[in-house]
């Protein structure tokens, strides 16, 4: 034995198994974090598939309100007395129908798109902060702990 086993009652064994405990308990806490990230990733996941959904919905808009213009167009040159000015003319009113029909969508999905953001953000940031709080929390505590633990033994 030498001088320090006799005079010392705390070894650096006793300070290493200590340490690996508060680690081992640590990394426990980090792997509960990133097991969050998860979830945020999915509603991240379904705000993108919503996003998209929009932008679609925008380009159908726009390659309907390019076919009634050319349909007002190709209407504009027919005479009254046209054989298919009937036909021309309800082809018009179909896609200014659904040109309208596409405008009210999109500003419902707008909207309905940033409360779901608001509210998706609201609740993953929730949780990846208290999250984090949990892993400072639970590392603070077990440092302390073991400060304290290491400190009273000597």
């Amino acid at each position: 034995m030498t001088s320090c086993d006799l005079s010392c009652p705390l070894s650096y064994q006793d300070i290493l198994s200590s340490s690996t405990v508060v680690l081992n308990h640590f990394s426990a806490a980090l792997s509960q974090y990133t097991s969050h990230g998860q979830g945020i990733r999915e509603q991240l996941k379904v705000i993108r598939a919503r996003d998209e959904s929009l932008d679609e919905m925008k380009r159908r808009r726009r390659t309907v309100f390019r076919k009634a213009d050319d349909a007002e167009k190709k209407l504009s040159r027919m005479g009254p007395e046209s054989k298919t000015l009937h036909i021309q003319t309800d082809i018009l009113n179909r896609l200014r129908d659904e040109v309208r029909s596409l405008d009210t969508n999109i500003l419902v999905e707008e909207a309905a798109l940033g409360d779901f953001k608001r509210s998706s953000t609201k609740s993953f940031m929730g949780i990846k902060c208290g999250g984090l709080s949990e892993c400072c929390q639970k590392g603070s505590v077990r440092s302390v702990h073991l400060i304290f633990s290491t400190s009273l033994d000597v």
